[in-house]
């Protein structure tokens, strides 16, 4: 693989014209689809009080490359209205969640009190003589030629 070479004089250039370049902004060009029905919610309830439904905004949103489905948008423009209300939903749901790991875990600890090896069985030295031979007997047959 040859390596590449580059004169001194063309960096020095490049240097100063990276030195030269304004602040870059800081403010974000693409947003998430919560966001973008926040940015439109006063145009989606315009639109419902002329009688659209969810799933007609939606797909009007979608042709203008917002992709959303009617629930999700329903979803969205419900948490707008009403945040506290999902925060304390959601707040629940965290609730639940972390208490049912915490029931999990002592679940977990209640079982690993039990040794994970165990002993094993004692073996017999001498069984009686009627365990040791069978009365049973197998006599092999020979084969066909049908196989």
């Amino acid at each position: 693989m040859a390596l590449t070479m580059h004169s001194i004089e063309k960096i020095l250039n490049v240097k100063q014209s990276l030195a030269a370049l304004p602040r870059a902004s800081r403010e974000a060009t693409r947003v998430p689809a919560y966001k973008a029905v926040a940015m439109l919610a006063d145009e989606i309830q315009a639109l419902q009080e002329k009688g659209y439904t969810y799933l007609m905004i939606a797909e009007i949103l979608t042709t203008n490359d917002i992709k959303i489905s009617g629930g999700t948008l329903r979803n969205y423009m419900s948490r707008l209205k009403n945040p506290q209300l999902h925060k304390a939903v959601r707040k629940r749901k965290m609730a639940n969640i972390s208490s049912a790991r915490t029931t999990k875990e002592s679940v977990n600890t209640k079982s690993s009190d039990k040794p994970l090896i165990t002993a094993p069985p004692a073996v017999v030295s001498n069984p009686p003589l009627s365990r040791q031979y069978s009365s049973a007997r197998f006599t092999p047959a020979p084969d066909t030629d049908d196989i």
